[in-house]
């Protein structure tokens, strides 16, 4: 028998007689941004790159439940603490939570971040998330089955350097860009959480 492979990466056996093929091995065909285990459970993970997240058996490396969201990057991904959603963070700077089984939309928040979302944690209460971004923002959302309300903004991720300031003939400022932030951690009561940039 023949393995074929296609430009995205997904392998199949061929069957020469009628030249059909069987999906047998997908993967990403592109990089891969980010892994989340749920809690306490360590059979199931999922991952996420271009266009999609991937739910995957960690047993067998079957691939569970594919998400795909087109014409965008998915930066990063976490289980909410109850397993009730995976919630995302797109290059497209909204934030998305998806069913865990299902793979169904279950809501979006729309310009979450200027650029993309780039990091997510949320609290053990199921009741709070909090993102970063591009943008050098870390945002805390009230999070219900009915709504999502931004309830704090802060703006602490500067650019890795000391603030240039380049004076020209025409007395001109430039400022760098802000910090990427790339990870969040809250701590175990839910009453802080720290963050990092780069």
């Amino acid at each position: 028998s023949l393995l074929s492979e296609t430009k995205k990466s997904n392998m199949s056996p061929l069957t020469t007689s009628d030249l059909k093929t069987q999906p047998r091995s997908p993967c990403h065909y592109s990089r891969i941004n980010d892994i989340a285990f749920p809690e306490g459970y360590a059979d199931v993970f999922a991952t996420c790159s271009m266009n999609d997240i991937r739910v995957w058996n960690s047993r067998t490396g079957v691939e569970l439940l594919r998400i795909n969201v087109q014409g965008v990057e998915c930066y990063c991904i976490t289980f909410m603490k109850d397993g009730g959603s995976i919630v995302s963070g797109w290059s497209d700077g909204k934030i998305r939570a998806f069913g865990p089984q299902s793979g169904a939309e279950l809501y979006s928040i729309n310009d979450a971040h200027q650029g993309g979302v780039t990091a997510l944690a949320c609290t053990s209460d199921n009741e709070r998330l909090i993102s970063g971004g591009e943008d050098g923002q870390v945002r805390v959302w009230k999070v219900t089955k009915q709504s999502r309300v931004m309830i704090a903004s802060m703006k602490e991720h500067k650019c890795k350097s000391w603030l240039l300031v380049f004076v020209h003939i025409c007395c001109s400022r430039w400022y760098p860009p802000p910090a990427t932030v790339n990870d969040i951690r809250v701590r175990a009561n839910d009453s802080e959480c720290v963050s990092a940039s780069s």
